[in-house]
């Protein structure tokens, strides 16, 4: 799978981001690096533990990477999941937003096992 087919199948934005960091070496770089990082699964962790100030730190750092990587459809989930947590324990039933950023999340690292 190129990168052009992986931003397309995880919803992102191959073109964004190879102006930002100019090179697809770089990219598959910062790729891996978030993958190895581990954000989406201490997020997981720490909604399931209802640890909440964990978990919107997490969530903060997942979008942040996500945008800077043009990952769109994980970077939108992982904005409004932050936005939830963001006053501590959410005062709304955030089940969905987390299937989404779980489902996101999940699209990206079993593509990036294709990726070339």
């Amino acid at each position: 799978m190129t990168l052009k087919e992986f931003y397309k199948a995880v919803g992102g934005s191959y073109k964004e981001t190879l102006r930002r960091l100019m090179n697809d070496t770089l990219i598959k770089q910062y790729l891996r690096m978030f993958s190895e990082a581990g954000d989406l699964e201490k997020l997981l962790r720490a909604l399931e533990a209802g640890q909440w100030e964990d978990a919107f730190r997490h969530v903060h750092n997942l979008k942040g990477v996500c945008l800077n990587l043009g990952l769109g459809r994980l970077a939108e989930a992982s904005s409004e999941l932050c936005e939830a947590l963001r006053s501590g324990e959410p005062t709304v039933d955030i089940t969905p937003l987390t299937a989404e950023v779980k489902e996101a999340g999940a699209q990206i690292l079993e593509n990036l096992e294709s990726l070339e």
